[in-house]
């Protein structure tokens, strides 16, 4: 009489509950690595946009692109250093849930808003700031686009943003960073826990917004804002902070 093999119910069972558990533990992993994956690319597009600004600034005498002021028209940066770039992808982070309205070739999602202290009218020269590693040039932003058929912007606040200040519903998304009323203006990082900065000199970085000061421009590279709303120090000249928003 031949004898017939197979798996018994209770075999197929560990079988499945053993599979289960290392499906448990793999995905986060994966998940993670997706995600490590998105930043990279966040970084390496500051990275490219940083590397537009500098070859703007080797045109121009170190002058960095400038807002034509306060109202009114506004001259944008994206489309300033566009020449340099010859890609429209650069502009959006690959975790920006953005949408466009027009499609994306036309009008696409524009993740990183400018530091307002840098990008000034009439313009600043790079050799004018203190500390360039240490000032943030782009941070992350949501819920904004920008048409690259129009050269200026009737509200410059979409583009370009300083001390963590939200813009007609655009805000930055670096976490709470320093000081004590920045959690009005920061929605969470987008990065696992933190975002990517483009700082004046050409770097980008990943870190926490609790290491970055939204602070307003100070006379001292150490001093706190003590008037106004914001309540943060300047920051470059201060150990608690990797970055700031702060010119000085």
């Amino acid at each position: 009489m031949k004898s017939r093999f197979g798996f018994t119910l209770i075999e197929l069972l560990v079988v499945i509950a053993i599979i289960a558990i290392l499906a448990a533990i793999l995905f986060p992993v994966f998940a993670k690595a997706r995600e490590k994956a998105r930043q990279i690319t966040c970084a390496s597009n500051l990275k490219q946009l940083g590397l537009g600004f500098l070859q703007y600034t080797q045109d121009y005498d170190e002058m960095l692109p400038y807002r034509s002021g306060s109202t009114g028209a506004q001259v944008i940066w994206p489309v300033t250093i566009m020449p340099y770039l010859k890609s429209i992808a650069v502009f959006s982070c690959p975790d920006d849930s953005t949408k466009s309205s027009a499609g994306f070739a036309q009008n696409p999602p524009l993740s990183y808003a400018a530091n307002q202290n840098v990008i000034t009218s009439p313009g600043n020269a790079i050799p004018s700031f203190n500390a360039p590693a240490s000032t943030v040039l782009l941070a992350e932003q949501v819920n904004n686009t920008i048409d690259f058929k129009t050269t200026t912007y009737s509200n410059y606040d979409t583009i370009c943003m300083t001390f963590g200040r939200p813009g007609w519903g655009v805000e930055l998304v670096t976490g709470y960073m320093g000081g004590s009323n920045s959690a009005k203006w920061s929605r969470p990082a987008r990065h696992t826990e933190a975002s990517n900065f483009l700082a004046l000199d050409g770097h980008v970085k990943w870190v926490r917004g609790a290491a970055v000061s939204p602070g307003l421009d100070n006379s001292s590279a150490t001093g706190a804002e003590t008037g106004g709303t914001y309540g943060a120090a300047a920051g470059t000249g201060n150990g608690a902070y990797a970055l700031t928003f702060s010119r000085m």
